[in-house]
Order: C-alpha cells, then structure tokens, then sequence
C-alpha cells in the first residue's frame, strides 16, 4: 500500500513538472527532436530563440583549441556526434508538447567569482567558481565542456613546459558538480581529482585554461540542474612543485574567465559570446606566509660551451640541504629548430653542488641550455622544483682574417685566419666589388681567391670567415667582423716632353733648336702615361704662350694609343694668364672618362703653330707647359712642367756689316795716275741671309758724296776692283758682289790685295798739298738686281 502511495505521489509530481515546464517554456523556441525508446517529443518553432547550427564541430578525442594536458578518468566518454538533426517546421509532430532542447547550452545563467583567503601558515589560497545553470531543459546529444581562464601571470608559469601543466593540475583541489546520468534528474558533486566519474580534467595551453570535459549521454535534463567548478590553488603547494605565482601584473588583481559550452560548439573566451564571463581575484599578490618549505634558487649553467663540444655543467647555485636529494633536469635547444629540445632528466647533483653530462652529439653556436633543479625530501613526500636557469648559449669566436693588402693589377685575395676553435666547418667569403665567392679556410689558417680580373683602384674587397652548420647544409651560424679594404689608386707617373719645330724651306716642319723672325714654329707637347694600372683623370693642360709670337693657328689636343694611334678630341682655349710672358696661355681641362689614360704609354699632346713676330730678333722665345690632374680616385698629382727654349734669328736678307771707315793715308800730290789700296778698313764688309726660303741677293755701292776739301773736290777717284776690273763709283750703284747663302751665318766678302775699294788719282788740279779729303759711299743691299 506504501509503495502504491509512494508511486502515485511519484507519477503526480512528474505530471506536475511536465505541465509546469510546458506553462514555463511555451514562449522558447524549440526545434530539435530527441528519440528515446519510449517517446518523441517536439515542440513548435519559436524565431526568438535561434538555434547555432554553425558552431564549430570537434571531436571529443580531439584538442579543444590547443594543446591538452590530461588527468584521465577510468571511465571512457561516448563519441560525439557531430551530425545530430536539427529540425525545421516540416519536421514539428506537435504544437502543444514540450521536448528538451538538444544541447542548447547558450541559454542559461552563468556566474563566476574569485576569492582570496590565507591558509593555515598564511600561505595564499585562490578560489575561482564557475556555475551555469540552463534556462530550458536540455537533451545532451553531445559533449559539456566547462572551461576556467586561469590568471596570466600563473600560464606564464606553465607555458611550454607540459610537465609543469601537469604538475599544476594534479594540485588543484575543489570540486565539480554536473547533471546526474538519470531521468530523475539532480545533480551530483565530485572532487576535482575524481577519476571515476565521467569528466576529465585538462590544461589548454592556448587559452590558458583549465578544462573540464563531461560525458556525453542522450538522457534528457531537466531544469534542476546546473554544471560548476570550485577550483582551490595553494599557493605553497605550487611552489613546491617549482610554480612561483608573481605578482599581479596590473598591481592590484589577477583577471579570470569562465564559460560553458559543448564540444560541437568549441571553446570561446571572448567575454558577451555565449556563456563567458569575466572576473578577478582581488589580491595585488599571492604569498607564501611562513609555510615551512625548501628555498630553493634556480641552477646556473656554466657558460662555457664551445661550438663542437659535447659538455654541459652547472652548479646549483647554493648549499645543498642534507634532508634532500637533488637532481637536474637539462634541456639542450636548438632555437632554429634543427632539432626539437632534448631533454635529460634526473642528473645527479654531486657533494660539491655540481652536475654535468654529455650530450649524445655536438652541439652548434646557438643552441641553448636551460635547467631546472629539483630538490625530493629523503624521508617523507615533499618534492621541490626551481624556477628555470638562466639559458647558456653555445658561442663560436670566429677569429677575423688578416688580409693581405691588394693592390692594383693583383689577380687574387689571400690572407690567413687561424682560429681557435679547431672543431667546425669553416669558409671565408670574399667580397670584391659587391660580388661574393665562398673560398675554404685551409687547415693552416690560409685563405686564397685566385681568377679574379687585375684589381683596379677603387675596388672595393672585404673578407667575412663565417661559421657552418654541421647539422644544416650551408647553413651560416656565425661570421667574424668584416675586414674590408678600398684598393689604392696608383699615382699616375708622366713623362713630359716638348717638341719644337719650324718650317723648312722644303715645305715640312723640322726640329728646330733656334728659329727667325717670320719663321712659323709649331710647339707640340707630350703627356705619357708610364706605369701600368694607373689612371691619369681630369687632366689640365696649361701651356704659357710665348711672348713674340702671331698668327696661333691649328690648336689641338690629341689622345695617342699605346700603340701610336692619335685621336684629336678637342681644342685649347685661350685664357688670360697673368704669370705668362704675353698675358695669356692655352688651356685644355678634360671631363670625359673615355680621354682617360689607364694604360701605359697611353698620351695626351697639346699642338698649336705660331709666327715668330718680326720685331723679336736674337732674343730667346720661351715656351712654359704645365700639367696636373687626378690619380683616378680623386686625389690630386703632383703639378709637372717643362720649359722650352728657342733662341730667335733675324730672319730677314740684312747687311750685317760695311766698312766704317776706309783711309788712304797721307800720299804724295800725284804726278801720274796711280792705284792706292786703302791702309785701314773699319769693320768688314758682311752680308746674312735669313730668309727660310733663300734666294740670290746682290750687293750694291755708290758715292754718295766725292772726295772733297773744301772747294776742291775729286769725282770718281773711288773705283771698286773686282776681278783685275775697276769700277768707278759714281752717283749709280754699282754691282760689287752677288751670292745665295746656303744657310743664316753671313757672309764676309773679303777683299784681297789688289781688290775692293781703292783709290786711282792721278795729276788733277783739285789736288792741293797739305788738305784732307773725305767722301762718303753708300752700300746696298737687295734681293734682286737693282
């Protein structure tokens, strides 16, 4: 009869629940269908409560939005399907029946907090407390995920470090609380640690997020029912565990996160999305009071590794305490990725504080070395973990090379490089002109680039010895400090020289040591360039045009080949030129690569003609050239400058000399006629003929006036003897001699005995006794018969 009461009261109180939830929900759109064995419910569509057909799928098996760090339960979950059925209008079998929605965990209530309390030895103590409610009754088809944010600044705890992340879950305390697995409903709370419950207990890195995952069940959940996580963390209990919670980042809390969703739907943060919510744990620290616990320092590993070594030591940076045993996990990193951390556990710390191993291959420039230590209570259960060494990275010093100086028209780079660390694959990058070729570093520290095109000045050249990965094919890890050398311009070395030439009577021009007025000269001078792999630029030609000469015609400058070949490329200008004897000077200042000389015997020349001026005779014509310019690089050379003489003739048909003075004597008054040769002659008779072009000239004399004293005069008295004739000399010139000169010297007529001027008297009765005659002759000279 009680059970029968019992059941009645039973059934009427589920009748109950049934029409109150049909009352409660009649506004909420429901459009999944869920079967069971004994029923289908369904509800009529409602558009103002959507269902999220778009959330992402993800297998239960699978990682939820990173990286799990699982504490697995002895009770396996059911698969989760993915492909569950969600039903549109066509599907509705009823308008007046309520069905439970199908994981529909968007609509509910959440709440989360955080609080902060001292343990025991004043030790921090968190609690973060998630709760989710639902506000329709749920058909769990698929798999409850409840996620908890934990503060940044313990994930930064435990980022990358899986072992840590397990550590941190097995401490935590708390409980969880989840829908019963019966259609009775209620709920049912289990500690966190709980293995045989159905949930599972998970780290996600990614999100820094403890995650608990439930089981999934097809059992439709009523109201009465909620999912939560009360999650304690002892702050000393992570310590020992080598988890140091710092300070809050923002100096006044720690910020915290929860929500509830569904394996289907994923994991999602973002506070105002689903059933996110945000807090904070207000405490600016978490200490550790003054909880008996080991101090224990972080090891130091010795930064001494050398690229090719296989050793690793440390020290563990403090006194052993003698009631624990101390070991050292080492982590040997590549941070390229050449090959994942290797890690080494459990090396044995010796009686010094010491701990040392050899890694299975050589480690390269650039791997890392990090430790922690870790410190087990020889009698009882306390385990102690340090905060991570300091990283010790492997170095290399690559000596630089010494480069032996290159110079111009050198084929090749040498030099030497010995290095200290002998284990390692070496080469040396030489760089000439922005072009890099890879050479070997020879055993003796020798290096050599050879084939290269003759350097020129202004190359550059830079030498680089650079470290090779053994493990990575051409992989550079390390390079020396460059050594780098600009190539020295070669000094262009010149020879100047200086050409003096003037017209010949044979039409051609002919080296000329002297000259004469009218006489046309050509002035040619010379720049060659004498020594190889230099450059002679911006070359200025200056030549100082002599005083004395006219009509400057042709001026020219020339490039002449090694092999001879000229090449007029342009013309001097005239420039005033103070320093010059006429005032003014030809000037030729090249600005083109292509009239560089860079080779030797290359030449420059600079040729003009002049007419020596009539009025410059036996003077000295001086010809002054000045040449400067730069060696290629822009340094200026040293100015050179020649001079050239020419000694200036007259160069005109002259009479150089004629008798001053001619005297008979004193003689006897005449009684017959009677030849008299003169007893003193001043000065001899001369004539030069400087004319280029020589041609006959002829020699005239007359009486200009006769022999006179006083009124008495003697006409034609003087004869002019020539060849055994005599000629008198009247008013008329009178042919005395005729000649071509074959070169400038002048030409001396001698008069032998018998010859030239004398005088023939005979009885006259001009002649008086005791008087003095004096008469005077003209001598003439011309180029053609008078």
């Amino acid at each position: 009869m009680n059970n029968k009461k019992f059941n009645i009261v039973i059934f009427m109180m589920l009748t109950l629940v049934i029409f109150y939830l049909q009352d409660m929900v009649k506004a909420v759109t429901l459009n999944e269908e869920i079967k069971t064995e004994e029923t289908s419910l369904s509800t009529p569509s409602d558009s103002s409560c959507p269902i999220d057909s778009t959330a992402p799928s993800i297998s239960s098996n699978s990682t939820i939005n990173g990286t799990q760090v699982n504490l697995t339960n002895n009770e396996k979950n059911d698969e989760t399907d993915l492909n569950e059925p969600v039903n549109s209008e066509s599907n509705q079998k009823s308008t007046n029946q309520i069905s439970p929605r199908l994981l529909d965990l968007d609509v509910g209530t959440s709440t989360l907090t955080g609080s902060y309390t001292t343990g025991a030895c004043g030790q921090g103590i968190t609690t973060i407390h998630y709760k989710y409610v639902p506000l329709v009754a749920v058909g769990l088809n698929t798999v409850p995920i409840l996620a908890v944010q934990i503060p940044p600044e313990i994930a930064a705890q435990l980022a990358g470090n899986t072992a840590k992340q397990t550590l941190f879950l097995k401490n935590l305390t708390g409980n969880v609380t989840y829908p019963t697995q019966s259609i009775l409903g209620g709920t049912s709370t289990a500690s966190i640690q709980a293995t045989d419950k159905g949930f599972t207990l998970t780290y996600n890195e990614s999100l820094s997020a403890v995650v608990i995952t439930f089981p999934k069940t097809g059992l439709s959940l009523g109201l009465l029912i909620e999912w939560s996580l009360n999650m304690v963390i002892d702050t000393v209990a992570l310590y020992k565990n080598g988890i140091i919670i710092p300070p809050a980042a923002n100096g006044a809390n720690y910020p915290i996160k929860g929500t509830m969703t569904s394996a289907s739907q994923g994991i999602n943060l973002t506070v105002g999305l689903g059933n996110t919510k945000a807090g904070s744990i207000n405490t600016p620290s978490m200490g550790l009071g003054t909880c008996p616990i080991l101090a224990i320092k972080p090891p130091v590993i010795n930064d001494t590794m050398q690229h090719g070594n296989k050793s690793i030591t440390g020290t563990i940076n403090q006194t052993k305490d003698p009631g624990y045993t101390y070991t050292a996990d080492i982590t040997l990193s590549a941070p390229d990725g050449s090959h994942a951390p290797i890690v080494t556990t459990g090396v044995l710390v010796d009686s010094s504080g010491n701990f040392s191993i050899n890694a299975a291959n050589a480690y390269e420039y650039g791997d890392t070395v990090t430790a922690i230590l870790h410190a087990k209570a020889i009698t009882g259960t306390d385990q102690y973990q340090s905060t991570l060494s300091n990283i010790a990275t492997v170095k290399w010093p690559i000596v630089a090379p010494t480069l032996t100086t290159p110079v111009v028209g050198n084929t090749q780079i040498t030099g030497s490089a010995i290095q200290t660390v002998t284990i390692g694959l070496y080469q040396v990058a030489v760089t000439v002109n922005n072009q890099t070729t890879n050479v070997p570093l020879n055993s003796n520290g020798t290096f050599a680039l050879t084939g290269l095109a003759p350097l020129k000045g202004g190359d550059q050249v830079s030498v680089v010895i650079q470290g090779i990965s053994s493990r990575t094919a051409n992989k550079i890890l390390v390079s020396s400090n460059n050594v780098s050398s600009t190539i020295a311009f070669v000094t262009p070395q010149l020879a100047v020289t200086q050409i003096v030439e003037k017209w010949s009577k044979d039409g051609t021009w002919i080296p000329a040591i002297s000259a004469v007025t009218n006489q046309k000269v050509r002035f040619t001078i010379k720049v060659q360039l004498q020594n190889s792999n230099a450059i002679w630029d911006n070359q200025l030609l200056l030549n100082w045009i002599p005083s004395g000469v006219t009509n400057l015609t042709n001026p020219q400058v020339s490039k002449v080949s090694a092999t001879g070949v000229s090449t007029v490329i342009g013309t001097p200008v005239v420039v005033p030129q103070s320093s010059s004897p006429s005032g003014s000077a030809y000037q030729f200042q090249n600005l083109l690569a292509g009239n560089n000389l860079v080779t030797a015997n290359e030449a420059l020349t600079l040729q003009y003609s002049a007419t020596i001026a009539p009025n410059v005779a036996n003077t000295t014509l001086v010809n002054s050239f000045f040449v400067n310019g730069t060696n290629g690089g822009g340094t200026a050379i040293a100015q050179q400058s020649l001079v050239a003489t020419l000694p200036i003739g007259d160069g005109t048909l002259r009479l150089v000399s004629a008798p001053s003075q001619i005297s008979f004597g004193t003689l006897s008054v005449p009684t017959a006629t009677k030849i008299y040769n003169p007893t003193t002659v001043t000065n001899s008779l001369s004539v030069a003929d400087g004319r280029v072009q020589k041609a006959q000239w002829h020699l005239y004399v007359r009486e200009t006036q006769p022999l006179t004293a006083g009124a008495n005069v003697l006409n034609q008295v003087l004869i002019y003897s020539k060849a055994g004739q005599d000629i008198p000399l009247n008013q008329s010139n009178q042919e005395i001699y005729t000649a071509t000169s074959t070169d400038d010297n002048a030409t001396v007529i001698q008069w032998p005995k018998g010859e030239g001027i004398r005088l023939k008297i005979g009885p006259n009765p001009n002649v008086k006794s005791g008087q003095s005659y004096q008469g005077k002759l003209e001598w003439n000279l011309s180029d053609a018969p008078i």
